[in-house]
């Protein structure tokens, strides 16, 4: 039981950081085609947004895990309809 619990909690934790990086490379994309500094720098910021979120989940929190993944998903759901 002890191992499925682990093994899920892996499983959990590669989503969460293979999510953020999908975001997070969405986002530089975004801001590398971005046509003026201002939209430049308000998608640098959510890069930095997506790293600090990162960095602050720990790594047995299902629940954050959970939450971001769901979150980050949505966001890349609607990130879908935009160029490039």
């Amino acid at each position: 039981m002890v191992h499925r619990h682990s093994a899920d909690l892996v499983l959990l934790q590669r989503t969460f950081l293979a999510v953020g990086d999908e975001l997070a490379g969405r986002y530089v994309a975004l801001h590398d085609g971005a046509r003026d500094e201002h939209e430049k720098q308000c998608w640098l910021d959510r890069v930095i947004d997506v790293r600090e979120q990162k960095r602050a989940v720990g790594a047995t929190d299902r629940e954050a895990l959970s939450r971001c993944i769901g979150e980050w998903s949505e966001t890349l759901k609607a990130l879908r309809s935009l160029a490039p």
